[in-house]
């Protein structure tokens, strides 16, 4: 199955690579004799494929430019700005502003109200938050400290005085459990 959507995934790239030529020779105002032609055999059989290249018309949520601006807005106006034609102003859009309207459109969250499923996740990763804030904000107490201080200094030994430090170390707790430590009797 997978060498199957791996083989589909290179036919669709392949036909899109070539429709983005034919599109482009389009574009740049190419004779009919100039159009680019494919080269692809079965690039017709595949034509279906160029309502998932087009791009959907989207709305956006954004506030709109001066240049976007409608034409009756309140103030005064002169006869300069109504020769102006705005369709040149869309005309003489670069490829780079296209792009780049393209990636803030596919930013805007979408209108539709959030599912059950997306703000339980919500609500989780927001719980998980203020958990996570609370455990940095917490100062540690002197027995975490003194394990932080410990940890770092073992860190920088080397192997095999890292091993009987941790062994010295390890015997404390374990007679203080039993019962075993005093001021006379250390554990080392």
């Amino acid at each position: 199955i997978n060498f199957l959507k791996a083989k589909i995934g290179s036919l669709r790239s392949t036909y899109n690579r070539e429709h983005k030529k034919v599109q482009d020779s389009l574009r740049s105002g190419a004779t009919a004799d100039d159009v680019y032609v494919p080269r692809l055999w079965y690039y017709h059989s595949l034509h279906f494929l160029s309502d998932q290249t087009e791009p959907r018309p989207s709305l956006s949520t954004l506030p709109s430019t001066s240049a976007e601006a409608p034409e009756d807005q309140p103030g005064p106006s002169t006869q300069e700005e109504d020769v102006e034609e705005p369709s040149l102003a869309q005309e003489s859009l670069s490829q780079e502003e296209a792009v780049a309207s393209s990636l803030t459109e596919s930013q805007v969250p979408p209108l539709r109200p959030p599912t059950k499923r997306t703000r339980i996740l919500e609500e989780s990763a927001a719980v998980f938050l203020l958990q996570a804030t609370a455990a940095l904000n917490t100062t540690p107490g002197v027995n975490e400290a003194f394990g932080c201080v410990t940890a770092s200094k073992l860190k920088h030994m080397e192997e095999g005085q890292r091993t009987i430090c941790e062994e010295i170390i390890l015997k404390g707790p374990k007679q203080g459990d039993e019962g075993r430590t005093h001021n006379s009797n250390p554990p080392v």
